[in-house]
């Protein structure tokens, strides 16, 4: 399994919310804030991705991207361009790398989705 990482507490909103159900926003979630210092990143740009990367079409392509990055083991994270806004990037973590066990939390708190985002 990966852990899913985004670079900023808004970005990391947004990421959940495009996913969520109008019933899920209700629910209570929490943001936490981790120190990850690595230069163990494997970078994929928006080059080393097909045309039409964002359609959802692609979606079983992305997840085998990410297995076989979780399978082989060799770098603590794999940086992706966003899909919701792709000048932006989330990480995929690899917990079960040796390096894993360095990250630091930083912080962690209570969430919930401000009402106005209901329909």
């Amino acid at each position: 399994a990966a852990v899913y990482l985004a670079t900023s507490r808004a970005m990391s909103v947004v990421e959940v919310l495009v996913h969520l159900r109008p019933e899920d926003l209700d629910r209570d979630y929490s943001l936490a804030t981790f120190e990850i210092e690595s230069s163990s990143i494997l970078t994929l740009d928006t080059a080393d991705l097909p045309k039409n990367w964002k359609d959802y079409e692609h979606n079983e392509l992305l997840k085998k991207i990410g297995t076989k990055f979780i399978k082989e083991g060799e770098f603590l994270m794999l940086k992706v361009p966003s899909v919701i806004i792709e000048e932006e990037c989330n990480f995929l973590l690899n917990p079960d790398h040796p390096e894993a066990k360095n990250i630091k939390q930083l912080s962690k708190r209570f969430f919930r989705f401000d009402a106005r985002f209901k329909p």
